[in-house]
């Protein structure tokens, strides 16, 4: 089994969860699997508002 995370700079609980009922079910049926986790090929690109470094947490 293969299970390709096309990453790209978001990445949602449902790849998580997914995986891991693959996980369990190649387990349960000696299934080899292998996890491609590819860089986000964006990950220069920064894009909303930032967090300024002075801020005061309470």
């Amino acid at each position: 089994m293969l299970f390709d995370i096309q990453d790209v700079g978001v990445r949602f609980y449902t790849y998580i969860s997914t995986l891991h009922y693959i996980m369990e079910a190649c387990a349960e049926n000696k299934i080899p699997l292998i996890v491609l986790d590819r860089p986000n090929p964006n990950g220069f690109y920064i894009d909303g508002p930032i967090i300024e470094k002075n801020i005061a947490v309470l």
